[in-house]
């Protein structure tokens, strides 16, 4: 158990800190570094999906990570989303990449490369997904097994 004043001297060091000044702490700052993405490229498939008019990450910053890992060897499946934005597709196209990533750990080999989309939500394994998940969740709603 930590206590008090072990808890207060913590709080103070880095909770009420300014993000600036705790992201230049050089142990904050190594650790940062050694997680940034695009330093290298990953070795297994990659699903990435965006939206084009996504208000807090600039579409070119994620065209470039994309493309930064198709090009050293990751197999990437990049789809670009025309009418959502950050929050909306946040939801809007969680069930396709979860449908993708149920494909690769069925063994099976989903459409990989990059495509813009009219919306995420007009993919076919987004309303299949949608379609297993509100089953499911009316079955526990009625009180029945899933």
């Amino acid at each position: 158990c930590i206590s008090s004043a072990a808890s207060d001297v913590y709080k103070r060091q880095y909770v009420d800190l300014p993000i600036a000044d705790l992201m230049a702490l050089p142990d904050v700052a190594a650790m940062s570094e050694d997680l940034r993405l695009g330093k290298e490229a990953p070795t297994c498939p990659v699903y990435i999906y965006t939206a084009v008019r996504d208000q807090l990450v600039g579409i070119d910053e994620v065209d470039r990570q994309a493309d930064f890992y198709a090009t050293h060897g990751t197999d990437v499946t990049y789809r670009r989303d025309m009418l959502s934005e950050h929050v909306s597709l946040a939801l809007l196209g969680a069930p396709a990449a979860l449908r993708w990533l149920a494909q690769r750990l069925e063994g099976m080999e989903p459409e990989s490369g990059t495509r813009t989309v009219g919306s995420m939500l007009a993919s076919i394994p987004a309303l299949w997904t949608i379609s297993v998940m509100s089953a499911a969740a009316a079955r526990v709603f009625a009180g029945r097994q899933l």
